[in-house]
């Protein structure tokens, strides 16, 4: 199979990617520089146990422990008088060109696309945070969330998830058909906007007549809060509409984790 590579530059990570390496050179370089002052000055004045070879070896491996670092210092140990480790470092300036002009700022991508341009193909590669920020969505406290999953078995947690997915995949079409009639808004705040909007329905009989249809109407929970607890009351509100959920079958380490998620005192349903 075919592939399209393709190498971009982008000036901003560039920068940032400068000045981090910087940072580290310069707290790195300085590391050195204080081992190698400790060195000389036990040289001098010897006081406790001695530097061994070995042991400096390995803490200028650890000081240049990190991603181009040892590629930029060039540490050499001697040995100097009554057998001491001396230390000696130079940075490399020909190390750094190249790291600037071959790697900094440059991304590769590799992509089966070959009927797309170069630029669709940087923006479908920098619009994977749209994905990643709706899968985040499920992470959260409050809208979409994964948990609490009331069950155990492994078929039942499948369900559940496919659930979770087609819950995301309406909440990103909704967001998705406002963004195109000129509406930014975020799932979150989408879902804040919609839960604003609580209705619970109610059935009433006429009991003078015995053959009269029920007729159905919805009360909602923010204008007659007064209504909505007596209804909720009521012997014609269903069980689960007037009893909060309770935690059924589930785990200890489930109950521990979920123990202060706020249940309502009974649901309503949104139309």
């Amino acid at each position: 199979m075919e592939r399209t590579v393709l190498c971009t530059f982008d000036e901003p990570l560039f920068d940032a990617q400068r000045k981090t390496l910087r940072h580290e050179i310069r707290k790195r370089g300085r590391k050195l520089k204080e081992l190698g002052e400790a060195l000389d000055r036990y040289r001098e004045r010897p006081r406790g146990k001695a530097p061994s070879a070995p042991g400096v070896e390995k803490q200028v491996k650890l000081i240049l422990n990190a991603r181009h670092i040892e590629d930029l210092f060039a540490a050499k140990l001697s040995a100097g008088r009554n057998g001491l480790p001396r230390l000696r470092f130079r940075f490399q300036n020909e190390a750094w060109r190249i790291l600037r002009a071959t790697l900094l700022g440059k991304t590769i991508l590799f992509t089966d696309r070959d009927a797309w341009s170069d630029d669709e193909i940087v923006l479908a590669y920098r619009s994977q945070y749209h994905v990643k920020g709706a899968f985040r969505c499920m992470k959260g406290p409050h809208f979409l969330r994964f948990g609490p999953t009331f069950h155990r078995t492994y078929q039942k947690l499948r369900v559940h998830a496919l659930y979770c997915v087609l819950a995301l995949m309406i909440a990103s079409l909704l967001r998705r058909k406002l963004a195109h009639d000129g509406i930014s808004l975020s799932v979150a705040k989408i879902m804040r906007l919609l839960a604003a909007i609580r209705e619970l329905p109610s059935s009433i009989r006429d009991h003078t007549d015995a053959k009269a249809p029920r007729r159905y109407r919805s009360i909602q929970a923010g204008r007659h809060p007064t209504r909505h607890a007596r209804l909720a009351r009521s012997r014609t509100v269903p069980n689960q509409l007037r009893k909060p959920p309770r935690i059924g079958h589930t785990t200890r380490e489930w109950q521990r984790a979920y123990q202060e998620v706020p249940f309502s005192t009974f649901s309503v349903g949104t139309r």
